[in-house]
């Protein structure tokens, strides 16, 4: 959950038919109801993955860019049904922006099954930092952190190649929050 300028919450997460899995956003007027000029009726819900069938988009922190637009950080599956770790930006009124990323959305390739961003914060300077895990091998994840730019390319000049990938004594690492310093 997040409040934008004008005080309005809006909250993510994913819904299901029990076939698929979408992204949710919901906007909230600062009164609890439900903001109608928003989304569809104040809900957006939107798939975003590669795959034609059994889609499985998933939702799980949110932040808002100096423009009003709407960062979401989590998963999305690939062509091999693999979980890419996943950053979608909405514009303000509820729907994806297509000059974000590829058609809104900004990720990094996945080498095996479950990879996710579970946090996401907006740099001053428009930079988007995301973390959560990446798998390095079947059944072991690393901490994962990323830096994209504001058109949702890879920043060059963070990590190695835009992410950093780090792994304390070959144990499950992830991250489920993050800030970011001045």
């Amino acid at each position: 959950v997040t409040i934008n300028a004008e005080g309005k919450i809006i909250l993510v997460g994913s819904t299901t038919d029990y076939q698929n899995y979408k992204m949710l956003l919901i906007q909230v007027n600062p009164d609890g109801s439900i903001d109608n000029s928003f989304g569809t009726n104040g809900i957006t819900t939107v798939n975003v993955g590669l795959v034609e069938v059994n889609k499985a988009d998933y939702a799980f922190d949110v932040d808002i860019d100096a423009d009003g637009n709407i960062l979401v950080a989590g998963s999305s599956l690939d062509t091999a049904y693999m979980n890419m770790p996943t950053v979608v930006r909405f514009t303000p009124s509820g729907q994806v922006d297509q000059t974000f990323g590829n058609q809104g959305v900004a990720s990094i390739p996945a080498i095996h099954g479950e990879n996710v961003f579970d946090c996401i914060k907006v740099q001053n300077d428009g930079k988007i930092v995301a973390a959560g895990h990446y798998a390095q091998g079947l059944l072991w994840f690393v901490l994962l952190v990323t830096r994209f730019n504001e058109d949702g390319s890879l920043d060059q000049s963070f990590g190695d190649n835009g992410i950093i990938k780090y792994s304390y004594s070959n144990v499950d690492d992830e991250a489920y929050g993050l800030d970011i310093t001045p």
